[in-house]
């Protein structure tokens, strides 16, 4: 136990810094594009990026879900070349009912809108699949390198494209973005296919059929989940598009609080799950749950103050971002209200763990579908008093009930617990954190100085909180005794 712990705390000291580096690169590419992009065709953009995103959960999640959980199982041993075969045999086949999908309809509409979809769709699954079996066959720093440079890759190739179109200007076209999106991500899938030597191992003759149907087993019962949890998640931009309009608004300001918690969750999930599942696999749940608890404490840890501090600055960081441009400033409460709800959807992941572990689908399915409901109707009925932030709203609801109906129904079986100092240092230190970021943005008019100088403003404070109560005692022990060895 204590060998699975110090791998998940070495994991994490991996990838949450690098998480925060790629999050960090994520919003300055927000950034840019809003920039290199007029306000329509990044809407335009912005509507193709989520029809791609739920299009991977529907017709590819299943095999990426599967992919991560099994590949741990065969990555080192003779049945490596069988196990890539399969999934990239699998993985292929709905790429290419989109493709030719996607030609239909560009002959039929003569637009190549849709052709696009196809080629950030075929780029984002590959990405997935990929860095999630280098994350669970333990080439940590192979994964951290391809996600990074993927990211920076970005910016780079939609600059190179806004040259080459209009020298620099803003584009009323949505190519730039998705060569940038689709050309870094599939490269980064690229280079992490070589990383775990997978084009020397595929094969025509290798594809499994035991283990096509493990996958299938495993993965088809997981499509109900991530059809389920992918419409909670974007469910609110599809009530904006069809029924308000102003998306670019909606999606600009809630990719920045997105961005943030998908840095946050990945980072702190990459590096608790294995631990957790080996613990499980090992163990049972008497194993995995004090990995369980350290992960979710973990998470809180990071994540509460994440979600206060975007609270207390959110109109200078839009104003920052956007270049205090008012068409987008203008949807900047939006970032709070999203930071609070994408903070209980992390926390939720550690709820449904108990499920997950047990290859259990109905139970997470049935709380995502029941949540979804709440959020449509909560959406739909605050929508006409309070334009686009009903619909955030609508979001927060839903998460929240999304994280009470699983937290209340995995308590027989496995939930994370957290101790009552932790509760309560983290609710009275963001409560610090979020104030003293807000006051000191006030205070100051340059957006860029308030932001620099609101974010280590509110960081202190926490950090004060954190000392005073003695809750991260025992890290600052290590590290002073990591230390003295290394002096030594």
């Amino acid at each position: 136990m204590k060998h699975s712990d110090a791998r998940m705390g070495r994991a994490a000291l991996l990838f949450l810094p690098a998480k925060i580096v790629e999050g960090l690169i994520g919003v300055w590419t927000l950034s840019y594009t809003t920039a290199c992009l007029s306000h329509e065709a990044y809407e335009r953009f912005s509507t193709v990026n989520t029809v791609v995103v739920f299009a991977n959960l529907l017709f590819l999640g299943w095999i990426i879900n599967a992919t991560t959980r099994y590949v741990g199982e065969y990555a080192d041993t003779p049945r490596a070349g069988r196990f890539y075969s399969t999934s990239a045999l699998l993985w292929a086949m709905p790429n290419a009912l989109a493709l030719l999908a996607a030609a239909v309809v560009c002959a039929v509409t003569r637009s190549t809108t849709w052709f696009a979809a196809f080629l950030m769709l075929t780029a984002t699954s590959l990405y997935q699949i990929t860095l999630g079996e280098l994350v669970q066959t333990g080439r940590q720093v192979g994964c951290v390198a391809v996600s990074i440079a993927s990211a920076l890759a970005k910016p780079a190739v939609m600059w190179l494209v806004c040259r080459a179109l209009t020298g620099g200007a803003a584009v009323d076209r949505i190519l730039p973005a998705v060569l940038g999106y689709a050309v870094s991500e599939l490269a980064g899938g690229l280079a992490a296919s070589v990383l775990l030597k997978i084009p020397r191992k595929l094969s025509l003759r290798g594809f499994d059929g035991e283990i096509a149907k493990k996958f299938a087993a495993y993965g088809v019962p997981l499509l109900g989940v991530s059809v389920s949890v992918g419409l909670l998640n974007m469910i609110d931009r599809f009530i904006i598009i069809f029924f308000h309009g102003e998306f670019g608004i909606y999606n600009a300001n809630n990719t920045i609080s997105s961005t943030v918690f998908t840095m946050l969750t990945v980072g702190v999930m990459r590096a608790v799950y294995p631990a957790v599942l080996r613990g499980y696999r090992e163990g049972g749940i008497s194993a995995a749950k004090p990995l369980l608890d350290r992960g979710a404490r973990m998470y809180v840890l990071l994540a509460a103050p994440a979600a206060a501090g975007l609270c207390g600055i959110s109109r200078q960081l839009s104003s920052l971002l956007y270049q205090s441009d008012p068409y987008y400033v203008s949807g900047s409460p939006i970032i709070g209200i999203i930071a609070c709800a994408m903070f209980f959807s992390g926390l939720n992941e550690y709820a449904i763990k108990t499920w997950e572990l047990r290859a259990q689908t109905v139970p997470i399915m049935a709380g995502a579908l029941v949540s979804m409901a709440v959020k449509v109707a909560v959406s739909c009925a605050l929508l006409p008093v309070f334009g686009f932030l009903g619909a955030a709203l609508g979001n927060l609801a839903g998460f929240v009930l999304y994280f009470t109906l699983s937290a209340v129904r995995a308590r027989k079986t496995l939930l994370f617990s957290l101790r009552p100092r932790t509760i309560v240092t983290v609710v009275l230190g963001s409560l610090l954190c979020g104030g003293g970021a807000y006051a000191v943005s006030c205070a100051i008019a340059s957006p860029f100085l308030a932001v620099l100088c609101a974010v280590p403003a509110g960081a202190a404070l926490y950090a004060a909180v954190l000392l005073v109560s003695g809750e991260v005692r025992d890290e600052l022990s290590a590290l002073t005794a990591r230390l003295r060895r290394g002096r030594s």
